[in-house]
């Protein structure tokens, strides 16, 4: 009998995990039964332990989207932050998902910590979508300090001033008034810090992958100076060896800007592999 219930009990589990599928998922979802709706988020926090990827793939696609048009900004801002987390490596993912999280905080009425978010989500932005990420910002900036209406524009002509003080012999080096004042809360992210050790000195294709998630957790937190200086002591380590070969087409996590916080060098690959030539030059 004992071993009956226990072949019962693996056969529900095995269900259960087949039962996880994004077909499935999107049907909950698209449920008009808020039970079935509660029963497909579960699933999703559930498929993000055991296909992360896949899970991260149609977060950022339908499934976010559809529990933001249905109000639940709670339930995607979750979401986003547990997509992130599951694989911080993973830098469009990140920066889409985290464009997710401001969305939901603003729309639920939270500016102060979507404002913050915000500040995570320019900080990852790629070159490309700079300007997107900017856009958001001042928005969260104006909806989280309405007693300063100018403080969007002096935001935006702090980050032009930045960038053209960047073709001049003495660049600034401090962040702008309206950027520094933005203070990020890493609790959110730092169980996810925390499983990636800062003092790896040899790296393989497997501790490329925690150097990229760090690096874009960091970033995340504005902690920006961590990223940049952290991974130094690898610039000693011979790369690449047989028994640690380069990754094929390596993407790192990139830097989110100089430090005066200025606009031009937004996270791009070509900023990441002037810190490491050793480890990118022939790879990037």
């Amino acid at each position: 009998m004992k071993w009956a219930i226990l072949g019962l009990s693996i056969l529900f589990c095995a269900g259960q995990a087949l039962a996880q599928t994004p077909d499935s998922i999107s049907q909950h979802l698209a449920a008009a039964d808020p039970a079935a709706v509660q029963k497909g988020i579960e699933e999703i926090r559930a498929f993000l332990q055991t296909k992360p990827d896949e899970a991260i793939n149609n977060l950022q696609g339908p499934w976010l989207e559809e529990l933001l048009r249905q109000g639940r900004c709670d339930v995607v801002a979750d979401l986003a932050l547990r997509g992130e987390v599951a694989n911080p490596a993973r830098a469009s993912s990140v920066e889409a998902l985290q464009r997710w999280r401001v969305q939901a905080l603003l729309r639920s009425g939270k500016n102060a910590q979507a404002l913050a978010a915000a500040k995570g989500l320019f900080n990852v932005a790629a070159m490309e979508s700079t300007g997107r990420a900017l856009l958001l910002l001042t928005e969260a900036l104006q909806a989280a300090r309405p007693e300063d209406p100018d403080v969007a524009r002096r935001l935006v002509s702090q980050q032009i001033a930045g960038a053209e003080a960047h073709g001049e012999s003495t660049p600034a080096t401090r962040p702008g008034e309206v950027m520094a004042s933005i203070r990020v809360d890493a609790a959110d992210y730092q169980a996810a810090l925390d499983k990636f050790d800062p003092d790896r000195f040899v790296i393989n294709a497997t501790q490329f992958v925690d150097l990229s998630s760090r690096g874009n957790l960091l970033l995340l937190v504005d902690r920006a100076d961590e990223a940049r200086a952290w991974p130094a002591t690898t610039a000693s380590v011979p790369w690449p060896t047989t028994e640690s070969p380069a990754p094929s087409k390596p993407k790192p996590a990139r830097l989110a800007r100089p430090t005066d916080g200025s606009i031009i060098c937004n996270r791009g690959s070509e900023k990441w592999a002037a810190l490491f030539p050793r480890v990118f030059t022939a790879n990037c």
